[in-house]
């Protein structure tokens, strides 16, 4: 979808650069208005967010509201939340994929294989395949799998970069202080434990 709104939007950069920030951070525009989700966001935030004025804000609205079809995608995006970041305040380990072109299916595949035995620490998976820059697979673990898994998606074809993300900072982990009691991530933590009993 970027590369269509590149097309439209090739002989103006600037307006090309707000409406791929739009589109990329899922805020819709409609009758003129932007919104993300039902909360709606003023013009003058949009033009501060992108270092424009107010002018060339109208203006590309203007142009999108101009073209049907553009319209029409911008009145459907939505944004989505990222919970990696707080991921990591609840102990979580995130591994990230970066594929190289053309070996997105095939990593996708060799990752889920790889991973398979360990489907229940899975919390949350996410993957793009837009661009070389923008073609991954992350995916959020309730607690850290083994670091043989990790060397595994490491060796995988078309795999050009691995990041491993999990909170090194003990004090910041909420779920140490944490009194929910019933919650996936103490579950995990518990079903490992009685494993490690057994062995």
């Amino acid at each position: 979808m970027l590369l269509i709104l590149s097309e439209y939007f090739k002989e103006h950069p600037i307006k090309q650069r707000i409406i791929e920030g739009l589109y990329r951070s899922g805020i819709s525009v409609k009758e003129g208005r932007f919104f993300a989700n039902d909360v709606e966001i003023s013009i003058s935030e949009i033009a501060k967010t992108f270092g424009v004025n107010r002018k060339t804000v109208y203006d590309t609205v203007k142009l999108v509201e101009g073209n049907s079809h553009l319209k029409r995608v911008m009145e459907s995006i939505m944004p989505m939340a990222d919970v990696s970041n707080v991921a990591l305040l609840t102990g979580n380990q995130i591994i990230t994929v970066y594929t190289t072109l053309g070996h997105y299916p095939t990593v996708w595949k060799d990752v889920f294989m790889a991973i398979s035995k360990y489907g229940c620490y899975i919390r949350e998976i996410f993957s793009r395949n837009m661009s070389q820059d923008e073609s991954f697979i992350r995916i959020i673990f309730y607690r850290p799998i083994p670091q043989k898994i990790i060397d595994q998606i490491k060796a995988i074809d078309g795999a050009r970069n691995v990041e491993v993300k999990v909170s090194s900072d003990v004090d910041e982990i909420l779920c140490r202080t944490c009194d929910i009691k019933i919650c996936p991530t103490k579950y995990i933590s518990d079903v490992e434990e009685s494993k490690e009993d057994q062995v």
